[in-house]
């Protein structure tokens, strides 16, 4: 059986991994924030009635965008390191939950805005 221990990550990875889960919660947690789609919709339909400016929304739906970029870059980064051609196939899922669970201090990255 592989052991977490087992595998010597390069710095540059553990430091892309750490940057790709802080990205990650990042992005969770701004789109718990934001608001539903019905109160989006209205907000939309105020604005284009000569209401409330849908600024604030475009701001939120552009930080949204950005962040998310981030992420999938990062994740390409992660998932793309040429460590991973080092390992044999049979142990590259294990490295890959060893290296979340070592940047992650014990705590895994939020998967999904399901809370």
């Amino acid at each position: 059986m592989v052991d977490d221990d087992d595998f010597s990550f390069p710095g540059d990875l553990l430091a892309a991994q750490r940057r790709l889960s802080a990205a990650e919660a990042e992005h969770v947690a701004l789109c718990r924030a934001l608001p539903s789609r019905a109160r989006t919709a209205a907000a939309r339909r105020r604005a284009a009635a000569g209401g409330v400016p849908a600024e604030g929304i475009r701001d939120q739906a552009e930080q949204e965008r950005r962040i998310r970029a981030r992420v999938l870059e990062l994740a390409e980064r992660v998932h793309g390191h040429p460590y991973w051609d080092t390992l044999p196939p049979a142990e590259r899922a294990a490295a890959r939950g060893a290296l979340g669970r070592r940047t992650s201090g014990g705590t895994p990255a939020p998967a999904t805005l399901a809370a």
